[in-house]
């Protein structure tokens, strides 16, 4: 279990160094956006991104499922197998790219009008659809890094990537406001596709695999068995949430998008660790799940219970500095967005939970239940927050977002987690501390208005909580081994 563990921790480490770095990339690059362009600008460019991320999300059509988990089974595959899922894979991937950035071009006016509700949004679509098939067309490239377990090189993409995004970013916004920030966007795709090609194409040639598409038609009929039922989940939610967004827009101003934008800035800290570690996860479950169910069942629990407990200190923590972080950040201008980020950050803290279930689903390639459960809570979310928008705007937006969201996490409980039982005990400890946490995080600010006050009683509930949860989720080896690596680290840190 310990080499197991070990292996998971170093890849989780090269994962997790590009991913740091892309999250507080991010995350200076926001307040220096929300400064210049002011809260109206920053919920337009807000729209154009989330349109490009849903396209981006909309052209995978499963195949990156496919690629990962049945790539990271390349120690019992062949390398002209393996040639044929990347070449087949690349080629569903970019087809689709193409057409979904071609279609946004064509209907970028009706976009604009209908869905969006701002006619203006129109010239931005051009540029969105340029952006789309451009990232598009390198999303194979890192997927590939991913499957063959080249974690150090995808952290280097990534970084290289986030080093670019704050310069180009703040330099070009500066001199030419939103128009630079959003050809920022483009200039950062094409670095992407080049450098993540680069990258690819070297570890391919590594492991002596050789792109192809013979047999495509099979090829692409077995992706699509594992990959469509989740992608179809995924593509439902972008075909609700964007017009949502658009909705709010048009119902409570494009400020209110600013402010959300803000509001989920923070929320990034929560989803970093699940979100990094999650192709570690992916790789090391499904190799362990052909080679040593046993394995694969304790690394599953120590993951479960690890990344569920840091994902509520983070929530914490978090809470404890809103009302000091954000007018410190974004300006005085941004304290609407405090109330909007208690919410952002709760929504973020249960969708990465359920991610983690839905990544343990992933390994054992039940991705029908996943596209089931995904595809009802987004229904739910659809519903209310058509109720909840024209009276509270994007408070409404959020709170639709946060029922559904613990509905969806609730489902996935009984599937996701059926194999270890015998942690049932730890699983109801960490499902109670999290209503706890929730208890607290919206009942005393509203009970206290002093956000001294505030402060002062949060961090003795995450101190009191930290001490006493981590002494009962985990065993005394792990206790053991997570103090040696915590020790280790240390020590190389203190070297000259």
């Amino acid at each position: 279990m310990i080499l197991s563990i070990s292996s998971f921790v170093v890849n989780s480490f090269w994962v997790g160094t590009g991913a740091l770095v892309t999250r507080f990339s991010s995350f200076l690059v926001l307040p220096f956006l929300a400064r210049l362009l002011g809260p109206r600008e920053l919920g337009l460019y807000n729209l154009i991104q989330a349109t490009i991320q849903a396209a981006d999300g909309l052209a995978n059509v499963g195949a990156d499922v496919s690629i990962h988990r049945n790539g990271a089974q390349y120690g019992v595959s062949k390398p002209e197998a393996l040639g044929r899922l990347f070449g087949v894979g690349a080629c569903l991937i970019i087809s689709s790219g193409l057409i979904i950035s071609t279609l946004l071009w064509i209907t970028k006016r009706q976009i604009a009008t209908q869905w969006l509700g701002d006619s203006r949004v129109e010239l931005w679509l051009t540029w969105a659809s340029i952006i789309v098939f451009t990232q598009i067309a390198g999303n194979p490239a890192w997927l590939y890094m991913l499957a063959l377990k080249a974690f150090r090189e995808f952290a280097i993409r990534q970084s290289v990537i986030a080093i670019s995004s704050i310069i180009l970013s703040c330099t070009l916004t500066l001199f030419f406001g939103l128009s630079g920030a959003i050809i920022s966007l483009l200039v950062i795709a094409l670095i992407n596709l080049i450098i993540g090609w680069y990258l690819a194409l070297l570890i391919l040639r590594k492991h002596n695999i050789f792109l192809r598409i013979n047999n495509f038609l099979h090829e692409s009929l077995t992706i699509f068995k594992l990959g469509l039922p989740f992608y179809f989940s995924n593509a439902f939610n972008y075909f609700i949430s964007l017009p949502l967004l658009g909705y709010v827009g048009q119902t409570s101003g494009f400020d209110q998008l600013g402010y959300l934008r803000v509001a989920q800035s923070l929320s990034q800290f929560i989803t970093f660790l699940p979100t990094v570690i999650a192709p570690v996860i992916i790789s090391e479950l499904s190799i362990n799940l052909v080679e040593d169910p046993i394995i694969y069942r304790r690394n599953k629990s120590f993951h479960l219970r690890t990344l569920w407990f840091i994902i509520l200190l983070v929530t914490l923590l978090i809470s404890i500095s809103l009302e000091h972080l954000i007018p410190l950040l974004f300006g005085l201008k941004y304290s609407n967005a405090i109330p909007l980020s208690r919410l952002t950050i709760w929504i973020a803290a249960v969708t990465s939970l359920y991610g983690i279930f839905n990544q343990y689903l992933v390994c054992i390639g039940n991705t029908i239940i996943i596209s089931s459960i995904q595809i009802f809570g987004a229904i739910i979310n659809l519903v209310l927050a058509i109720v909840l928008i024209p009276n509270l705007g994007s408070m409404g937006f959020l709170i639709a977002q946060f029922l559904s969201v613990v509905i969806i996490a609730f489902l996935y409980l009984k599937p996701s987690l059926d194999d270890i039982k015998h942690d049932n005990n730890k699983i109801l400890y960490l499902s109670l501390l999290t209503m706890a946490f929730m208890l607290c995080t919206f009942g005393i600010p509203f009970i206290f208005k002093d956000r001294w006050i505030n402060t002062i009683i949060f961090s003795f509930i995450f101190i009191f909580a930290s001490i006493n949860s981590y002494q009962f989720l985990f065993l005394e080896d792990e206790r053991s081994y997570i103090y040696l690596k915590f020790n280790q680290y240390f020590k190389l840190s203190q070297l000259p």
